[in-house]
């Protein structure tokens, strides 16, 4: 095991006050950008920043895709916020983002840079997460961003806009201040944390997670890969699972074109349903428990052929997964490990491995899986926690193993 070179590991510093004077008034009148010339304009100045704060408010109840309803931008002078509804070309903060001299900060990023990469089509860099950065610093895990606030500059921001529709307009006074309080910390938090870190020698660890993040695919997966989320897939056969294979697929592709969520287009009930039973015509399709009318109007022959072609695939087989039923005691002991070696980097055991991790990684190990590693503890992890923890789930099951033929 090792702890990164250069780091000293005296936990978090205590709370200072925050550099955000000045934001308490704009954040109490925060600007409009109404116009994209106005915007424009600003980001002109904002590209002169070594690093922006950055906030999206979205909607997403009955889209498949977020709706974008607010942006914000906080330099650590200011907030700004911009509205999309009113400003139809983003194309110079589409540049901005796209800047490579200029940080782009957030907190808890994923749903943001998901936003962002729908309505762009392009993810923003070079990113900072505050969240991470926290969780490496030692703040602890998942830490929310005004805890964060609360725990760095004591200071106490107001309850968020738990019910807001942002996609109304007008936005009231009280929806704009919250808003732009959601990015204000940021251009500090940044300071703050990445200072902190180069002292504790993780930058290059962030930096390697803000990678992973920033996966396109994390964002819109494969189709055929969608199958392996639904629940009860384990229990059909391997012709059954390619049909689910093909239906699931097509109900992305059909949910992504329309704009609907997954579950507005066929619950993952009815592909199951539909799966097992693999009509063969519109009277049999009528059938299928949970399948409205409606949808076998519209989508009819259409699950009809994909359920014709699904035929046609050979059987698709059941991913080999070990049971996990004799290696709890291991398992334990690698969660202990995990533990162990947290508490000697100072970070937080969920950020080197959780359990579904270890899980994983003992399973792999029993079927001979190679690499063994799990793609979750390569990269950094693979020094810091992952090879010692390989090594000691090796000598576990073989242990076990030896046990089972003395008996």
């Amino acid at each position: 095991m090792v702890r990164p070179a250069g780091g000293a590991m005296n936990g978090p510093r205590s709370a200072t006050p925050a550099p955000v004077a000045a934001l308490d008034a704009t954040a109490e009148t925060p600007r409009l950008i109404t116009g994209r010339e106005e915007l424009a304009a600003a980001c002109r100045r904002w590209r002169r920043q070594p690093a922006i704060g950055v906030d999206t408010e979205f909607v997403r109840q009955r889209t498949f895709f977020p709706a974008l309803g607010l942006i914000q931008i906080a330099t650590g002078a200011d907030v700004t916020l911009i509205d999309p509804l009113a400003v139809r070309d983003l194309t110079p903060l589409g540049e901005l983002l796209g800047d490579q001299r200029v940080v782009k900060v957030f907190h808890a990023c994923s749903e943001d840079l998901e936003v962002l990469y729908h309505r762009f089509d392009a993810l923003p860099e070079p990113l900072f997460d505050t969240q991470l950065a926290a969780a490496f610093a030692g703040y602890g895990y998942s830490l929310g961003y005004a805890a964060l606030v609360a725990r760095i500059f004591g200071d106490e921001l107001p309850k968020g806009e738990t019910r807001t529709d942002w996609l109304a307009r007008p936005l009231a006074p009280e929806q704009l201040r919250y808003a732009a309080l959601d990015a204000a910390y940021l251009p500090a938090l940044h300071r703050r944390l990445a200072a902190e870190l180069e002292d504790r020698g993780m930058r290059a660890w962030l930096e390697e997670e803000m990678t992973e993040l920033a996966r396109v695919e994390r964002f819109l997966p494969p189709p055929q890969e969608i199958y392996r989320r639904i629940k009860g897939a384990g229990r059909l056969d391997g012709r059954q699972r390619a049909a689910l294979r093909r239906l699931a697929a097509w109900r992305e592709r059909t949910a992504r074109e329309l704009d609907l969520p997954r579950g507005f287009v066929l619950r993952d009930d009815v592909l199951l349903a539909l799966a097992e039973a693999r009509p063969l015509d519109r009277r049999q399709l009528a059938r299928i428990p949970g399948l409205h009318p409606r949808q076998r109007r519209r989508y009819g022959d259409q699950l009809l052929r994909e359920l014709r072609a699904a035929g046609a695939d050979p059987p698709l087989a059941r991913a080999d997964r070990p049971s996990l039923a004799g290696h709890r005691q291991a398992i334990k002991e690698l969660q202990a490990l995990v533990a162990s070696t947290a508490e000697r980097l100072d970070l937080p055991a969920e950020l080197l491995a959780s359990r579904k991790v270890v899980q994983e990684l003992v399973g792999r190990v029993l079927r001979g899986a190679r690499p063994a590693l799990p793609r979750a503890l390569r990269g950094w992890r693979r020094q810091a926690i992952g090879e010692a923890l390989e090594g000691r789930c090796r000598e576990l099951l073989a242990a076990a193993i030896e046990r089972d033929a003395d008996r």
